[in-house]
């Protein structure tokens, strides 16, 4: 007796459990997802992507959004990568992309930050300034970070009298660069 109790608490527990399982996943269907934040708030699965992705069940797939400076950093890279068949591990330094847009010139790298220091333009040189101790140095240091690309899509901005205030304004620059 004391064991048919048993398998019948079980088995009302297992009941209960999968009742509450499957109202939670059925409410979650019900929830309109729009967008990428929509998305992440409901719970669904953020991908490890760049911009990063969220999939709802129903298989609808959502981006983040990038701000324009965020969207130029990736362009650049991408187009790099496309020209050079490669995707360096660390990022691009000022002479990676030099080599890569015909239409740079050192002097759009003067006060661009980079992991580890700041690149300048002395004299006619591109010179990378470290602003880290000797034992802090890394193999990525004098790669454009995200705040130097930011002063470089500024400076090309102005130096290509290019107003940037959309994601096709920023194909025109980097279009531009190609040349």
């Amino acid at each position: 007796m004391k064991n048919t109790k048993v398998i019948l608490g079980v088995i009302i527990g297992l009941i209960l459990l999968s009742s509450i399982i499957a109202f939670n996943i059925s409410s979650k269907d019900k929830i309109e997802v729009n967008s990428f934040e929509e998305c992440a708030a409901a719970g669904y699965p953020i991908m490890e992507s760049y911009p990063r992705q969220c999939r709802t069940r129903d298989g609808k797939n959502f981006v983040e959004s990038l701000s324009l400076d965020e969207y130029f950093f990736q362009e650049m890279i991408n187009t790099a990568n496309e020209k050079l068949g490669v995707m360096p591990i660390e990022g691009y330094s000022p002479d990676m992309y030099l080599g890569v847009y015909p239409g740079l010139v050192k002097e759009d790298f003067n006060n661009v930050k980079a992991y580890g220091g700041v690149w300048r333009v002395v004299g006619n040189e591109l010179v990378f300034e470290r602003n880290v101790p000797q034992n802090e140095i890394t193999s990525a240091d004098g790669t454009v970070n995200q705040e130097g690309m930011k002063t470089l899509m500024a400076t090309l901005s102005k130096r290509l009298n290019i107003d940037v205030d959309s994601k096709e304004e920023v194909d025109i620059l980097i279009d531009r660069i190609e040349e």
